[in-house]
């Protein structure tokens, strides 16, 4: 079965221009998927040609762009236009310097269509693409595509955030089966291939993407020595999923020094894995220098990482499984342009600030049943930030409704949310 991604919407507008689409992501999330739907599309008006780049290791049209390029203006002489899809093109040595003259050469007669698995290669690259390419980021499959794989009921295409009669209305509709689709969805996450399986094969596919993982992203590719150390840090942070992360105490606790420690951070974040959450602050210097929190990019993974039993109702699902939950809508979300957390010295929290357009938008989650009261904090952070900040947000478990300028709505609603 072949799911139409949302995010190729997003994608289909730059296809005839001049820029390289580059798709990046964690692994096997659906990115060649994705390439190989825009590879059959295109084939009925242009010609196309598809490069496994991770099984092209040797080739030697792909160490000499003189090579790939000659190879290339072979294939034009029978169309017109040509699109070059270059899957894991990151297994390309020096792929951003390789790329950079071939698209510099075919400009105008040539599209690339690239996809990437680990941002740290990919960064690398970076600077020799500036101005020719246009990013993109694939995640496992959303709650709300995970619907639409899973569900025949036809769910409203948006509820208005500022009608808050229009979110209790959709909660009385639809309560009965969002609880029981958001607990499967937290228990096993949006990976495209467990979600097509039944329930006893789902944790075996589950453990293999992270053998998979662990394997060429790690081990392999990204030559990490202590696998063992290494381990026990994804353990670690899966547990404390919302949690700061505590660079000191984590050192200590698996006899890591700081530079080695560092290093696994940045090999997590840029495969994908899980991201690292900045502090909202009006000052840069700041931002960058305080601890950050730490949330998986899929809840179904987290949960096998950290050994944890899939929860037989909402009621063993924890505040940590719910903002993670959060996080994963929010970040998604192409109209969220940025995603913080916010903490005062004196230990005032708000989940999380989502900047909206112009606004930042706080947004807070209380996984309590009948969760009804505008959290303090909120309060806080809009006074301060007044002018600026949006109509706060709470995430609850089952409480729908307004107070003031703060609108309440269960976790399960918040991906049909329509930001105004």
């Amino acid at each position: 079965m072949i799911v139409q991604r949302d995010i190729l919407g997003s994608i289909k507008p730059w296809i005839g221009k001049d820029k390289i689409i580059l798709l990046t992501g964690p692994r096997q999330v659906g990115k060649t998927t994705i390439l190989r739907i825009l590879d059959e599309e295109l084939k009925h008006s242009s010609k196309t040609i598809f490069f496994s780049c991770d099984l092209e290791i040797g080739n030697p049209v792909f160490k000499d762009p003189r090579l790939f390029i000659n190879l290339l203006e072979r294939e034009l002489r029978v169309g017109a236009r040509l699109n070059v899809f270059l899957d894991e093109f990151q297994f390309i040595p020096q792929a951003g310097l390789f790329l950079k003259p071939v698209f510099d050469r075919l400009k105008g007669r040539v599209q690339f269509f690239v996809s990437g698995s680990s941002s740290l290669e990919i960064s690398r690259n970076r600077e020799f693409l500036t101005g020719r390419k246009v990013e993109f980021a694939v995640t496992p499959f959303t709650f709300r595509e995970w619907l639409g794989i899973v569900s025949r009921t036809s769910f409203p295409e948006a509820i208005e955030v500022d009608r808050p009669s229009d979110v209790v209305d959709f909660t009385e509709t639809y309560k009965a089966e969002l609880e029981l689709r958001a607990l499967t969805y937290i228990n096993w996450g949006g990976y495209p291939e467990p979600a097509f399986e039944p329930p006893d094969n789902r944790s075996l596919i589950l453990r293999e993407i992270i053998g998979t993982y662990l394997q060429k992203d790690v081990a392999g590719f990204l030559n990490i020595a202590k696998l063992e150390s290494f381990n026990g840090l994804i353990r670690l942070l899966a547990s404390q999923r919302g949690g700061l992360v505590n660079k000191h105490e984590i050192s200590s606790t698996l006899g890591l020094n700081m530079a080695t420690l560092g290093k696994y951070l940045s090999v997590l974040e840029g495969t994908y894995m899980f991201t690292f959450l900045a502090p909202f602050f009006s000052n840069v210097r700041k931002e960058i220098s305080k601890m950050k929190k730490v949330y998986m990019s899929d809840t179904g993974i987290r949960r096998i990482i950290a050994q944890d039993r899939p929860a037989d109702s909402l009621d063993e699902i924890v505040g940590g499984d719910a903002e993670n939950f959060v996080f994963t809508v929010l970040k998604s979300d192409p109209r969220v342009a940025k995603l913080n957390y916010y903490r005062t010295i004196a230990k005032s929290e708000v989940d999380f600030i989502a900047q909206i357009g112009d606004r930042v938008v706080p947004v807070e989650v209380k996984f309590r049943p009948r969760f009804a009261r505008v959290p303090p904090a909120i309060l806080r952070f809009r006074e301060i930030y007044k002018g600026r900040a949006g109509s706060g947000l709470v995430v609850t478990r089952d409480h729908a409704g307004r107070e003031g300028d703060v609108l309440f709505v269960p976790f399960y609603a918040l991906p049909f949310l329509k930001w105004t």
